[in-house]
Parts: C-alpha cells; structure tokens; sequence
C-alpha cells in the first residue's frame, strides 16, 4: 500500500519553517505544518458506500472522492443480475444492489494514481 493521503478539507496552516534557496534550480523550499481532515483508505478495511452505476461486469460505487469498481467476482454468488432494472437482487429477492443502495465493501488491494486511488480488487459482502 503507497502512503497516499487525500486532503479533503484544510482547516488551517499551524507553521511555517524558516525556508531554504536552492542554488542550483533557484527554488525556495519551506516546510508548513498544517492541520487537515484526510481519507487515507487501507487494504482490508471495510467502506460504507453508495451504488451509482450497475452493469452486467459489476457496479460502481462512491466512498467519500473514492470511485470503486466491483467486478462480477466480487459480488456474492447468489446474486442474480436483472438487465431490465439494472439490477442485482439475492435469489429470494429479499436484498437489491440498485443505483442509490448502500453497500459496504471490503479493499483487497489498490493502486495510486498520479492523482487518485485506483481499485484493483475489491469484495461486497455482508460485513458487521
């Protein structure tokens, strides 16, 4: 797992180090230590999630600037796709994985972008 933070909101800048000239390139160099509120997801944790798209492969789903993908592997055995309500519906059609349903996903492994996390493998289950 890269140690990749997201700022989702920064509160306040605490310090400001004395700064460095860099001699060569001509660039300053200042250390700041600030205070931010951050999503740092970590394999095997479980996230709470919102179903924005369903397909046939899978469905995306939304955790905070998250975008998971969660293949046809990752979903339970007994569910069952319905095409016509682009849906997924266990076979006693007593649970739905629709747009707008909640459903919490387990991270089994993720990548990092130049700028965003990238899923590589992730599991929807019943989890406490």
């Amino acid at each position: 797992m890269h140690n990749f933070i997201r700022p989702l909101y920064h509160e306040r800048v605490v310090k400001v180090h004395p700064g460095r000239l860099d001699v060569v390139t001509g660039h300053a160099h200042f250390g700041v230590e600030y205070q931010a509120i951050v999503f740092k997801p970590y394999k095997n944790e479980v996230l709470p999630t919102e179903v924005s798209l369903v397909t046939e492969q899978g469905f995306w789903c939304q955790a905070g600037p998250l975008e998971i993908f969660v293949g046809i592997d990752g979903i339970p055995k007994d569910y069952i796709f319905n095409p016509t309500d682009k849906l997924y519906s266990s076979e006693d059609e007593d649970k739905l994985i629709c747009k707008g349903s909640r459903c919490r996903i387990r991270i089994l492994g993720m990548t990092v972008d130049a700028d965003k996390f990238v899923g590589d493998n992730y599991s929807c289950k019943s989890y406490p």
